[in-house]
């Protein structure tokens, strides 16, 4: 039988296609459909000759059933055939879907994973430069405050004349001491005796401890 446009070699670029996404075996399926036809159209000029050779009207009416019954059967057993294809098809391409979002899905579980632990990552990071900072505060906060302890400390006990000596004198009867006796001394020499702070007479002084 002669083979015609778009059937064997020249259907040999659709064999993977077909076999990779329908699970079909083309060349196989062409051969089964041939093989069916040759055998229709066999039976066929069987059918025509026993027409043409037999007289008898009774027996001629038998063949006719008889080829009508035949093909009836082929037609069914092509049917069946055919239906059977489909559901091989149906259930391949089924397979292969189901494959296909198995893999998608994977692939998308892969993929948040991924972000996940990305960022999981930055967040560690970000709360390891947060707690950075934090301690970088606390103790920048914990050295200006004992510099300004340090401060108000030293001016509190150091006499406000020079600012280096500790206070150590009382004045009376204004009882002003916030100075050494140092600069009291040097004050009295200068300006006689006036409280270097308010001017009033010093009457007396003595030694105090800040």
């Amino acid at each position: 039988m002669a083979q015609e446009p778009g059937h064997g070699e020249d259907n040999a670029d659709l064999e993977e296609m077909c076999m990779i996404e329908f699970g079909i075996q083309l060349e196989k399926l062409r051969h089964r459909i041939e093989t069916l036809c040759e055998g229709q159209e066999s039976a066929f000029r069987c059918f025509c000759e026993d027409l043409r050779t037999t007289p008898d009207t009774a027996r001629r009416r038998k063949i006719v059933i008889d080829f009508v019954t035949q093909v009836a059967t082929s037609a069914k057993f092509f049917a069946e055939e055919a239906t059977r294809q489909l559901v091989g098809v149906q259930a391949f391409c089924i397979d292969k879907m189901s494959s296909d979002f198995e893999t998608m899905l994977r692939d998308v579980t892969t993929a948040f994973n991924t972000e996940s632990e990305q960022i999981k990552d930055e967040l560690e990071v970000c709360n390891s430069t947060r707690s950075q900072a934090e301690e970088e505060a606390r103790d920048k906060f914990e050295k200006e405050k004992a510099a300004i302890e340090t401060s108000l400390r030293d001016e509190l006990v150091s006499c406000r004349i020079c600012m280096l000596n500790p206070r150590s004198i009382m004045i009376m009867p204004c009882m002003h001491a916030q100075f050494c006796a140092e600069c009291v001394e040097q004050s009295i020499r200068r300006n006689g005796d006036k409280c270097p702070s308010c001017r009033g007479t010093i009457v007396s002084k003595f030694p105090y401890v800040c």
